[in-house]
């Protein structure tokens, strides 16, 4: 992932996080979580913006990109 990318997903996340009552981000390590790290790895790298669609949609909040 270049700077950029990373950067927009941070503000993605960051839009999502405001929009919430509550968040709470728990780190599990990569070894101890395979699968989901596979699903993120190629989200990341082919469909982001279907993560971010997802999400919003999971959420019911209205965020305009």
């Amino acid at each position: 992932m270049c700077c950029g990318h990373d950067q927009r997903l941070l503000f993605d996340i960051q839009s999502l996080q405001n929009q919430l009552r509550s968040v709470k981000f728990l780190f599990a390590p990569r070894v101890c979580n395979k699968a989901a790290y596979l699903v993120t790895y190629f989200i990341l790298r082919f469909e982001s913006e279907l993560l971010f669609n997802t999400l919003v949609s999971d959420v019911n909040v209205s965020v305009q990109i």
